[in-house]
């Protein structure tokens, strides 16, 4: 009976407390179903196959993946991204 009576006395704290915790699960807690697909085969029908680091070995082992990942370095250093005012891109007109 002492909790039904501070659930009452206190519902909103409670109130307050309920949206950082709905957004804490939905973009914290949800995505981590994600991150067990990476270690298994998904099936539309059926069970999904446990395969492990298998995925993750063909992709470091592929020859492709040194020069996509020295590619992908390359373009997020380009000066382009390092745009400190509009006046960097500004548009002229006429």
């Amino acid at each position: 009976m002492k909790v039904l009576r501070r659930l009452r006395q206190d519902w909103v704290l409670y109130a307050m407390l309920s949206l950082p915790l709905l957004y804490f699960f939905i973009f914290h807690i949800i995505p981590l179903y994600g991150m067990k697909l990476a270690f298994q085969d998904y099936r539309i029908l059926g069970d999904h196959v446990w395969v492990g680091w298998k995925h993750f070995k063909t992709l470091f082992s592929s020859p492709a993946f040194t020069s996509v990942l020295a590619e992908y370095h390359y373009h997020q250093f380009d000066e382009d991204h390092f745009c400190l005012s509009d006046s960097d891109h500004a548009i002229t007109s006429y």
